[in-house]
Order: structure tokens, then sequence, then C-alpha cells
């Protein structure tokens, strides 16, 4: 019995490999539609940072720096790198014209709660002075950060090729942010989108002693810098249509014409290779008709023809029992869904496009 799970044990991996040698793999860049659509009369956006406090909730935060010992104004320093990751994601993206705007008059709270908004003559005046569609506003900013530590064992030189486990500490640092986000739409007058979430980064650093350990840790400055750009840039996601890179596989071996066809995507010639893909799609052996049916999926997928895509794809997984080409079935339906809600999502760029 042992013997036949250990030759199980080898067949399975070999089993892969031999699968994983049949195919090889292309990128395409993928534009993936933000989680909520924003209004098409915004184009022109002012980026604000509303999380600096008023008069009266700046002694508090000094009391609350102090206190926990995250030093003073280090929220603000945080707060800036989260606008700074949100612009980073918006800037990839032609949907959007940004300007950072330096106003510092629109004070907040200085903590991780909403103020009030914005007033409708405040909104109106800056975004008519910057010839503004409308504003987006970090309005909530707050952090938090906690370290644990954890005995383990290191394995440590002492000697030239002489090592010696050693008691050890593995320190395991999360830095916490808080943030609010509204979208003040001057032009509609309404706030597009409040939201309000946490995130996190996780940090790790181990040393002989809790104090090397540490020392092995980022700074809490480089930590809430990080987490704070990393912060940003979910927000910029939400509302952004962004391009991805994603990777194709496409079947190489089953018969000498998938293999030529194979080599033809090699050199970029997918024209060539599809000529070759449709006549092998008609071959009597159903496995090669079935990969070759799937080949032609991806190529018109690359080719953005999502219909003809689909109908390749169904007939492989139909007509030739191709498994992979189910999977493959689901994804070009998410992609025509993702076509429906983009059209609307960039209707304003495509419009700019074609004037």
């Amino acid at each position: 019995m042992k013997k036949i799970f250990l030759h199980l044990a080898l067949c399975i991996p070999l089993l892969a490999i031999l699968l994983g040698a049949c195919t090889s793999s292309t990128s395409l860049q993928v534009l993936k539609p933000a989680e909520i659509t924003v209004e098409d009369n915004i184009i022109n956006v002012g980026v604000i940072n509303r999380t600096y406090p008023t008069k009266d909730n700046k002694a508090w935060n000094i009391i609350e720096g102090v206190l926990t010992g995250e030093g003073i104004g280090t929220d603000r320093r945080g707060s800036e790198a989260t606008v700074d990751g949100m612009i980073d994601v918006m800037s990839q993206s032609p949907r959007f014209k940004l300007i950072r705007l330096d106003i510092d008059m629109l004070k907040g709270s200085g903590t991780g709660q909403f103020p009030e908004p914005l007033s409708r003559a405040k909104i109106n005046e800056v975004c008519q002075r910057n010839n503004l569609d409308a504003l987006i506003a970090l309005e909530a900013f707050d952090s938090d950060s906690r370290v644990n530590f954890t005995p383990i064992t290191i394995r440590t030189r002492v000697a030239k090729d002489v090592y010696k486990d050693m008691p050890g500490v593995r320190a395991d640092s999360r830095m916490n942010i808080t943030v609010g986000w509204r979208i003040y739409n001057n032009k509609s007058e309404v706030i597009s989108d409040e939201f309000r979430y946490t995130d996190f980064l996780a940090f790790t650093g181990q040393g002989l002693t809790q104090n090397e350990a540490l020392a092995n840790l980022p700074s809490k400055y480089d930590a809430l810098f990080r987490t704070g750009f990393h912060t940003g840039q979910r927000y910029g996601r939400r509302i952004t249509p962004l391009w991805v890179t994603e990777s194709r596989q496409y079947y190489t071996k089953g018969s000498d014409e998938l293999k030529k066809a194979g080599k033809k995507v090699k050199i970029n010639d997918w024209e060539g290779a599809a000529e070759i893909w449709k006549k092998e799609a008609l071959n009597k052996e159903k496995k090669i008709a079935g990969r070759a049916c799937y080949n032609m999926a991806v190529f018109c997928e690359t080719r953005g023809n999502f219909d003809i895509a689909l109908e390749w794809s169904k007939k492989a997984y139909s007509d030739f029992g191709n498994k992979k080409a189910r999977s493959y079935t689901a994804l070009i339906n998410g992609r025509m869904r993702d076509r429906q809600v983009l059209q609307q999502q960039m209707a304003p760029v495509n419009k700019q496009e074609g004037e």
C-alpha cells in the first residue's frame, strides 16, 4: 500500500508538469471597471486634504500624539501619503483630469470621523476659481499601530561553519489606517460618494532580543507612509477604471499544426496562428479540435471580439469536452458584463475623443 501511495505522489506532480508543458501563455491589457460609477458630468477634479484639524480639535490631536507615542503631526504627513496613493492610481487612467489643491482654509476633524460636509457655497467657490467639475476630499484620517512579540528559534552562526539554534524574538507590527472620502459634484450639487474604511499593512522583524527585533522593523514613519499610500490606492481603484495585465494560456501541443501555430504566436503572428487553429478545429481528433477552438477563443478575446470568443469557448467545451474552456467561458462572460459597465464609466472620455 505504501508503494502505491508513493507512486501516486510521484505521478501527480509529473502529470501537472506534463499538462503545463502542453500550453504557453500570453499577456494582455484589460481595462477593469471601477467599483462605483461616478457621474459622467465629472471630468475636471480637484483633490484636497481636509484632514487637518480645526483650532478646536488641534489641541486634542497634540495630546493624543503624545499619549500614543505616535508623534505630533504624524497623521498629517500620513494623510498626505494617502492622497499621494489615490492620485497615483487615478493618474494611470484617462477617466479624470486631476489637480491637487492646497487649501488650508478647508479644515476638518483631524480624526477618523467625518466632519460636516463642505457648504455648497464653498464647493462652488473653489470649483469656479479652478475650473473644476467636482472635488475629491480626504476628510477623515486616523492611524493606529501595535507590535506583538513571539518567541522563536533563530539559526545563528557562532563560528566558521558552526551554527547554533538560539532563542530569539519575532516582532509583528500592524499599521491600521482609517480614512473617509467624499466626492462633491459641483455640477449636480450632490455628494457623489461618501466612503469610510480601514486598511492595513503588516510588517515583521526578528532578532535575538526585543530591541533587535524592533530595530529590524520599518520605522513608524515609514510604516505609516507606506500604509497610507496603499490605503489611498484602494480608493483610487474604487472610482477609477484601470488597465491591468492579465495572462491567458493557449495550447501549443497535440499535433504538428498546433506546434506550428505556437511558433507563429512567439513571433507575434497571431493571424497566421489563427488560420491554423481554424483548420485544426475541424480535426477528427476531439482533443485536438477542442484545443484549437480554445485557442481561437483566446485569439478573439485578445482582439476584443468577445461575442465570437464566447462562441469558440462554448464550442470547445460543449462539442469537444475541453475542461479549461468551461472556466474560460465564465471569464469571457465576465468581460462582457464589464464592457457594459465600462461603456458608461468611460463615456466622458470616449465623447471627448470622438469630438
